[in-house]
């Protein structure tokens, strides 16, 4: 499994909100979470041998409400900051955000969205 899997498996396991790597499929009605990985590096000991992958995750959260979004964003944080599992050698947050957002997403739903930036070593 990779370290993606790994995370949307933790997600899945420990949260009644179900969550999707890359998209929720069109149509899906909040709560729902997104998964999606912008950009990485790698950081190398030597020439031929890698230490590890960086990636940036960001995980976006869907809610009816304000309320609903920041208890999500603070689940996340308790989740996911600071912590390793399977593949992830380590998750940091970068980046936190809730805003309502006043146009339709992908699947056509106004409402409050929770967005947090992840570094995360694997």
């Amino acid at each position: 499994m990779s370290f993606m899997g790994d995370i949307v498996t933790r997600w899945n396991v420990n949260s009644p909100i179900p969550s999707w790597s890359g998209a929720a499929p069109e149509g899906t009605q909040p709560p729902y979470a997104v998964f999606t990985v912008s950009g990485g590096s790698e950081v190398r000991c030597s020439s031929n041998s890698v230490a590890w992958q960086s990636d940036i995750v960001t995980l976006s959260v869907s809610a009816l409400t304000s309320t609903d979004a920041e208890i999500a964003r603070d689940f996340a944080r308790d989740l996911f900051n600071m912590k390793s599992f399977g593949d992830v050698a380590d998750m940091v947050i970068t980046n936190r955000n809730t805003f309502y957002s006043d146009t339709p997403t992908l699947t056509g739903n106004r409402g409050w969205v929770t967005q947090i930036d992840f570094q995360v070593r694997h």
